[in-house]
């Protein structure tokens, strides 16, 4: 997806806000993400077909 490619080497907190399938649709999820060598990983799940992907950058 997009959001994967903008993430690059970063890891940080991320938010999935309304996504499909999950409460409706207007469901959401917080976890902690950091990249791979296969490609970004989140601790829990990550949801990158949602409408909408907020990201924090952790040091």
């Amino acid at each position: 997806t997009k959001f994967q490619t903008e993430l690059g080497n970063k890891k940080g907190v991320v938010f999935f806000w309304k996504i499909d399938g999950y409460n409706g649709g207007s469901g959401s999820h917080i976890d902690l993400i950091e990249p791979t060598s296969a490609g970004a990983v989140c601790h829990s799940h990550c949801y990158f077909s949602c409408k909408q992907i907020w990201f924090w950058e952790l040091r």
